[in-house]
């Protein structure tokens, strides 16, 4: 996971002031990461709720997740704001938070395979995250839920 500041250096704003996120993991796409070694860049990991934390502040990388041909596991998002005691003064307006499932192959070029855009605003009013999934396919939309699936080679 990362967002637009990783990307585009010259934005302004930190998301990280604000937000971060919770990302549940199916059982059997923890089981697949524990495997292999719980190896990755993350804030923080609950094995027993099989969560993963993401600080804006410093891009998420979960590695060594192997998955078959036709597996799919799903990964289920959540946004929240910091327990901090001064309010969101100026709305957030279309900041991205960018969740990709990614792949190297034998020589260890990437290969993306799935990718999602989270466009996050925040209401200065109310104080509450409006989140929305976007992808080229389907548009928009406010679920959390994405899935994550290992294509075979044939299918692309």
């Amino acid at each position: 996971m990362s967002r637009d500041r990783d990307t585009y250096k010259h934005f302004a704003g930190n998301l990280s002031e604000y937000i971060y996120v919770t990302v549940t993991l199916d059982s059997n796409l923890f089981t697949a990461w524990q495997s292999g070694g719980f190896k990755g860049n993350y804030a923080a990991m609950n094995a027993q709720s099989h969560t993963v934390t993401y600080d804006p502040a410093t891009p998420m990388q979960l590695d060594g997740i192997t998955l078959q041909p036709g597996d799919m596991f799903y990964a289920d998002l959540s946004f929240a704001l910091r327990d901090t005691s001064a309010p969101i003064n100026v709305a957030v307006h279309h900041q991205k938070i960018y969740f990709r499932q990614l792949s190297y192959d034998s020589s260890q070029q990437v290969t993306v395979y799935g990718n999602f855009t989270y466009i996050i605003n925040i209401d200065a009013d109310t104080q509450q995250i409006q989140p929305a999934a976007c992808t080229s396919i389907t548009g928009c939309a406010s679920s959390g839920r994405q899935p994550l699936q290992r294509l075979s080679k044939s299918c692309c």
